[in-house]
Protein backbone atom coordinates (compact mmCIF):
# COMPACT_ATOMS: atom_id res chain seq x y z
CA UNK A 1 0.00 0.00 0.00
CA UNK A 2 1.37 3.16 -0.66
CA UNK A 3 2.01 5.79 1.62
CA UNK A 4 -0.77 8.38 0.10
CA UNK A 5 -3.64 6.16 0.36
CA UNK A 6 -2.46 5.36 3.94
CA UNK A 7 -2.67 9.15 5.07
CA UNK A 8 -5.70 9.43 3.13
CA UNK A 9 -7.47 6.57 4.88
CA UNK A 10 -5.96 8.37 8.27
CA UNK A 11 -7.44 11.86 7.40
CA UNK A 12 -10.67 9.83 6.58
CA UNK A 13 -11.17 8.26 9.47
CA UNK A 14 -10.05 11.28 11.78
CA UNK A 15 -12.80 13.32 10.06
CA UNK A 16 -14.99 10.54 10.70
CA UNK A 17 -14.23 9.31 14.14
CA UNK A 18 -12.82 12.58 15.64
CA UNK A 19 -12.94 11.81 19.12
CA UNK A 20 -10.45 9.17 18.70
CA UNK A 21 -6.96 9.33 20.01
CA UNK A 22 -4.95 11.67 18.21
CA UNK A 23 -1.82 10.18 15.78
CA UNK A 24 1.70 10.50 17.67
CA UNK A 25 4.96 10.49 16.58
CA UNK A 26 7.54 8.62 19.43
CA UNK A 27 10.61 9.23 19.06
CA UNK A 28 12.30 5.99 20.63
CA UNK A 29 16.36 7.18 20.53
CA UNK A 30 19.20 6.60 19.02
CA UNK A 31 21.04 3.49 17.88
CA UNK A 32 24.34 2.06 17.90
CA UNK A 33 25.11 -0.07 14.59
CA UNK A 34 28.70 -1.56 15.67
CA UNK A 35 28.55 -4.23 13.20
CA UNK A 36 26.10 -6.84 15.00
CA UNK A 37 22.79 -6.75 14.30
CA UNK A 38 20.68 -4.72 16.29
CA UNK A 39 17.09 -5.46 17.50
CA UNK A 40 14.66 -3.22 18.96
CA UNK A 41 10.86 -4.07 19.37
CA UNK A 42 7.55 -2.39 20.36
CA UNK A 43 3.86 -1.84 19.92
CA UNK A 44 2.99 1.15 17.52
CA UNK A 45 -1.06 1.95 17.68
CA UNK A 46 -2.93 2.44 14.43
CA UNK A 47 -1.90 6.29 13.89
CA UNK A 48 0.91 6.40 15.57
CA UNK A 49 4.43 6.45 14.42
CA UNK A 50 7.67 5.25 16.02
CA UNK A 51 11.17 6.78 15.11
CA UNK A 52 14.88 5.68 15.05
CA UNK A 53 17.91 7.39 14.42
CA UNK A 54 21.37 6.25 13.44
CA UNK A 55 24.49 7.59 11.56
CA UNK A 56 25.10 6.08 8.84
CA UNK A 57 28.18 6.33 6.44
CA UNK A 58 28.39 6.57 2.46
CA UNK A 59 28.41 3.15 0.95
CA UNK A 60 27.83 2.01 4.12
CA UNK A 61 25.46 -1.47 3.35
CA UNK A 62 22.04 -1.80 5.62
CA UNK A 63 19.65 -4.47 5.91
CA UNK A 64 16.74 -3.71 7.65
CA UNK A 65 13.69 -6.30 8.54
CA UNK A 66 10.43 -6.01 10.47
CA UNK A 67 8.57 -9.08 12.12
CA UNK A 68 5.34 -8.84 13.86
CA UNK A 69 1.37 -8.39 13.54
CA UNK A 70 1.13 -5.61 10.44
CA UNK A 71 4.11 -3.42 11.04
CA UNK A 72 5.76 -1.81 8.27
CA UNK A 73 8.62 0.88 8.39
CA UNK A 74 10.04 3.77 6.22
CA UNK A 75 13.48 5.03 5.46
CA UNK A 76 14.61 8.47 5.53
CA UNK A 77 18.33 10.39 5.65
CA UNK A 78 17.75 13.88 7.57
CA UNK A 79 18.65 17.05 5.83
CA UNK A 80 18.64 20.54 7.26
CA UNK A 81 15.89 21.18 9.36
CA UNK A 82 12.79 19.40 9.18
CA UNK A 83 14.08 17.96 5.63
CA UNK A 84 14.10 14.04 4.88
CA UNK A 85 14.58 12.35 1.52
CA UNK A 86 13.05 8.86 1.53
CA UNK A 87 15.53 6.23 0.80
CA UNK A 88 12.73 4.11 -1.05
CA UNK A 89 10.79 6.55 -2.56
CA UNK A 90 6.95 6.56 -1.56
CA UNK A 91 6.91 2.71 -0.73
CA UNK A 92 6.35 1.29 2.67
CA UNK A 93 8.47 -2.33 3.29
CA UNK A 94 8.73 -5.23 5.95
CA UNK A 95 12.71 -5.85 4.56
CA UNK A 96 15.01 -3.73 2.43
CA UNK A 97 19.07 -3.96 1.82
CA UNK A 98 21.00 -1.13 0.21
CA UNK A 99 24.22 1.31 0.76
CA UNK A 100 23.62 4.54 2.38
CA UNK A 101 24.09 7.64 0.23
CA UNK A 102 26.24 9.58 2.17
CA UNK A 103 28.01 10.59 6.11
CA UNK A 104 24.26 11.38 7.75
CA UNK A 105 21.55 11.11 10.84
CA UNK A 106 19.24 8.51 9.07
CA UNK A 107 15.83 8.15 10.15
CA UNK A 108 13.62 4.40 10.69
CA UNK A 109 9.90 5.64 11.12
CA UNK A 110 7.48 2.18 11.77
CA UNK A 111 3.52 2.44 11.17
CA UNK A 112 1.26 -0.27 11.46
CA UNK A 113 -1.13 -1.37 8.39
CA UNK A 114 -3.95 -2.55 10.20
CA UNK A 115 -4.75 -1.34 14.14
CA UNK A 116 -1.99 -1.62 16.45
CA UNK A 117 0.99 -3.32 15.91
CA UNK A 118 3.87 -5.15 18.05
CA UNK A 119 7.33 -4.99 15.90
CA UNK A 120 10.62 -6.46 16.26
CA UNK A 121 13.42 -4.75 13.84
CA UNK A 122 16.55 -6.26 12.88
CA UNK A 123 18.97 -3.41 11.75
CA UNK A 124 22.64 -5.34 10.09
CA UNK A 125 25.24 -3.37 8.74
CA UNK A 126 27.78 -6.17 8.01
Amino acid sequence: MNCYLKYVSLIISLILFPYSSSAEVVNKGNLQLQGQPTQVAGLVKEVDTHEYQFSGSAGQKIHLEIDGRNPVFQLYQQGSGRQSQSLMGDKTATEWSGNLPENATYLIAITSLIGDSDYELTINSP
